[in-house]
């Protein structure tokens, strides 16, 4: 039997031994506690808790398994598991179907909004064209044209980057490794994600990680305030970028305020937002300023803050420990 490592992936159904095989390791059903070395052993291997069982335990024949054996359109989970995993695939399937709601009505709200553009864009060049052709007095108007056809592109940029930015999460706070090969500094950043993700209790495969990349310059310090109350200067590190399946994104955002929780503080150190674009952070550094005014205006026992997706951006007043009370400011 293969020895099954982290990284590995372990078929569900599995002879406790490889042909050519050097070494042999004791699989332990988890009803007999029985350990199997030898070549030809039988055992299923929970595809949920990866905890394996012999076929004599499950009442199987040998004929039985040596069909299925191998078909990874088979597989198989043990009695505590299978409740489990019929609930994990549920979930899954309704997450997977909201995000895919999500996202055809955000399409169609963008392709809806540049078809408008295109028909603003096309009428001022069509006032440019008109404008040109008059000799006098027309550098008012042919300055206030232009301003518009500026106006204009900038707001197609500005939708074009939401929508590239929209399965991007911003991760701030993450220690740079100090290594001149690059490989070794991007696999331990990818290593640092999945720790933060693990941390806020969310559990996600390798291709719904689909690219991370840091951005910002490098170098940048500033003064902070340690646990001595004595100033000193620390690096910031760039910001990573990365980028995820819809489905991935969406768990990870609806998880991340456990960060601020968390019992290490390492973790609570690290900031996971929404990627913006320069407007929208503008914008979002502005609502944050109002909700920091209105929580210090406060008299009860409620703060406001800041939710919602980059481009509806809305403050809300909750209750401290609590739910959402009301919104108080659209974004």
């Amino acid at each position: 039997m293969p020895l099954k490592t982290s990284n590995e992936k372990v078929d569900h159904l599995k002879s406790s031994q490889r042909k050519g095989s050097v070494s042999k390791v004791a699989w332990t059903c988890m009803d007999c506690d029985q350990s199997f070395t030898e070549d030809g052993d039988m055992l299923l291997l929970c595809q949920y808790c990866e905890k394996p069982k012999c076929i004599p335990c499950l009442g199987l024949p040998k004929a039985f398994y040596k069909q299925v054996s191998g078909r990874v359109n088979f597989p198989w989970f043990c009695d505590n598991c299978l409740g489990k995993a019929i609930e994990s695939v549920k979930t899954n399937k309704s997450i997977v179907d909201q995000c895919h709601d999500f996202l055809s009505k955000f399409q169609e709200k963008v392709e809806n909004r540049l078809v408008e553009i295109e028909k603003d864009v096309k009428e001022v060049k069509q006032e440019l064209a008109g404008l040109k052709q008059v000799k006098d007095g027309t550098d008012g108007k042919m300055g206030e044209a232009v301003a518009s056809e500026n106006i204009v592109k900038q707001a197609t940029t500005e939708i074009q980057s939401r929508f590239d930015r929209r399965n991007n999460i911003a991760f701030y706070g993450i220690k740079e490794n100090k290594s001149n090969l690059k490989e070794e500094c991007e696999q331990l950043d990818k290593d640092c994600i999945n720790d933060i993700i693990t941390e806020i209790g969310i559990h996600v495969h390798s291709e719904d990680i689909k690219n991370l990349k840091r951005f910002g310059k490098k170098g940048l310090t500033r003064i902070i305030e340690n646990k001595d109350g004595n100033k000193e200067e620390v690096e910031v590190p760039r910001v990573v970028i990365g980028t995820f399946t819809e489905e991935a994104k969406i768990r990870i955002m609806n998880n991340a305020h456990k960060l601020s929780s968390s019992k290490s503080d390492h973790f609570r150190t690290i900031g996971i937002t929404h990627d913006m674009t320069k407007e929208e952070r503008q914008r979002d550094k502005d609502l944050k300023k109002e909700t920091k005014d209105r929580t210090e205006k406060e008299t009860e026992n409620f703060v406001h803050v800041v939710r919602g997706m980059p481009w509806e951006r809305r403050i809300v007043k909750v209750r401290k420990g609590g739910g959402v009370v009301a919104q108080t400011h659209p974004g």
